[in-house]
């Protein structure tokens, strides 16, 4: 996610273009509770996971996911996957890609820059799964004032 490129469509959808290093572990399970998410491959392969299995989504092919629908991605392999992944409503998805991005190009907690970018935004779009969403605002909420007197930062806009 450190070399994508963001943009909205003209029905208000979040469209990343993204190169996804080969071997990389992927995202923790998590959950939009108010948008879909679809991951178009263009080169290599994703793995998505939900609570039903492990799908791989090779190249020319789209997958879709639910709203709410707790999911992770991950690749697996030497190649690197090349893919559109959008989400819609886009919200403020950006914000939390960039952010992201931010900490693995620094080396931080991405617990820490969440809680931050939580507090920050009206609608992030992005909770982990499987823990209650009002505890996790609680806890952002809680975890913010320590972000920023670490130094953590929200994230600049392309």
């Amino acid at each position: 996610m450190q070399n994508a490129s963001y943009e909205h469509d003209a029905e208000g959808a979040l469209v990343m273009r993204d190169r996804i290093e080969a071997n990389w572990s992927g995202t923790p399970w998590h959950i939009h509770p108010l948008q879909t998410e679809q991951f178009e491959i263009l080169e290599g392969a994703l793995w998505v996971e939900t609570r039903d299995g492990c799908l791989q989504v090779s190249k020319g092919e789209c997958y879709t996911v639910a709203r709410g629908q707790p999911h992770r991605v991950h690749t697996i392999g030497e190649a690197q996957v090349e893919a559109i992944i959008t989400l819609d409503p886009a919200y403020d998805s950006d914000v939390y890609f960039r952010g992201v991005a931010l900490c693995f190009k620094q080396h931080r907690n991405t617990l820490l820059q969440v809680a931050l970018m939580q507090s920050e935004v009206d609608h992030l779009g992005f909770y982990y799964a499987g823990i209650p969403i009002w505890f996790q605002d609680m806890l952002f909420a809680l975890l913010a004032p320590l972000a920023r007197l670490l130094g953590y930062r929200m994230p600049e806009s392309n």
